[in-house]
């Protein structure tokens, strides 16, 4: 039985899927959790390196389908880079304020997810050394 969408597609459509959300949820209008921050005061950045360690995992989990070689230093430069884009557009709007502890957050949470995700497939990073054959 053939499947109804291929993986590929569905690799991207998640993708695409989870891009707006966080675009929405890091850009939008922030509810009022001063009371969570106040609780756990690195909140904050927790929710910034899950954030992008989400869109890191998926851009590996499309860019291994294609790339293959350097698709997880693909992802995390991608994510990071939009962990930056996301700060800079959030400066100008009243209601957000963009910080570089949120960006490094954001970068570092990309780098965690990209390994977790490489080791649980099984794939390295980085091209490795050529296997030396002994005699």
């Amino acid at each position: 039985m053939e499947p109804l969408i291929s993986s590929r597609v569905f690799a991207r459509t998640a993708l695409a899927g989870y891009a707006v959300v966080l675009f929405v949820a890091t850009l939008g209008p922030l509810p009022d959790v001063k009371d969570v921050y106040a609780f756990v005061p690195i909140a904050d950045k927790l929710v910034h390196a899950g954030l992008f360690g989400g869109l890191g995992a998926a851009l590996y989990w499309n860019l291994i389908i294609t790339l293959r070689s350097g698709a997880g230093l693909w992802s995390v430069a991608l994510a990071s880079a939009v962990a930056g884009l996301i700060e800079v557009l959030q400066d100008p709007l009243p209601y957000r304020s963009a910080e570089w502890w949120d960006f490094l957050s954001g970068a570092a949470g990309a780098v965690v997810a990209v390994m977790a995700v490489a080791w649980l497939f099984g794939h390295h990073l980085a091209p490795g050394p050529e296997p030396v054959e002994r005699p």
